[in-house]
């Protein structure tokens, strides 16, 4: 059995380094050096302001997985307001919950698609804190739909098996 929380907490440091050496080469242009962007293939890496969940940085897999492009992540509240409608509350006050307690945290919710469909994501999210308060951000998004899809096949599965079968009283 896999230890999921070290294993994340493991690849978010592993991450955090990508993101310092970005920060360090990059300076404040928004175009990854090619290690930030290969170490990343297939998730969304992110950096945002914890005081205002402005997103400080993205990377490009967020145009193919989301279909948004970057600049529009970098508006004032665009995240919050692309949660699914169902997972918006909780997710933003999860988030404001473990942001102030926690040096690392992961949890799962739906993006509305900027073609009107959902992706289920697992965010795997490091605060830095200054002086006990949250000050930055930083974590990479995965793409879980197909788990999510499979795991809600086979609850429905289930499910049909517990209606077919003979009551026993």
């Amino acid at each position: 059995m896999y230890d999921v929380p070290r294993i994340a907490i493991r690849t978010i440091g592993r991450i955090e380094k990508v993101l310092e050496d970005f920060a360090k080469e990059a300076g404040s242009d928004d175009s990854a050096p090619e290690s930030v962007q290969e170490a990343v293939a297939g998730v969304i890496p992110w950096v945002a302001d914890a005081q205002t969940w402005r997103f400080t940085w993205v990377g490009d897999q967020v145009v193919d997985m989301l279909g948004y492009g970057r600049a529009e992540w970098y508006e004032s509240d665009f995240w919050a307001d692309h949660i699914h409608r169902d997972d918006r509350d909780w997710a933003i006050k999860h988030c404001l919950e473990q942001s102030k307690i926690s040096k690392h945290y992961v949890f799962e919710y739906r993006m509305v698609k900027k073609d009107g469909g959902t992706l289920w994501l697992r965010d795997f999210v490091s605060v830095d804190h200054l002086n006990g308060v949250p000050v930055t951000l930083k974590g990479i998004m995965f793409d879980i739909s197909d788990i999510e899809e499979s795991r809600k096949k086979a609850e429905n599965r289930s499910k049909l098996l517990e209606a077919d079968r003979p009551s026993l009283s």
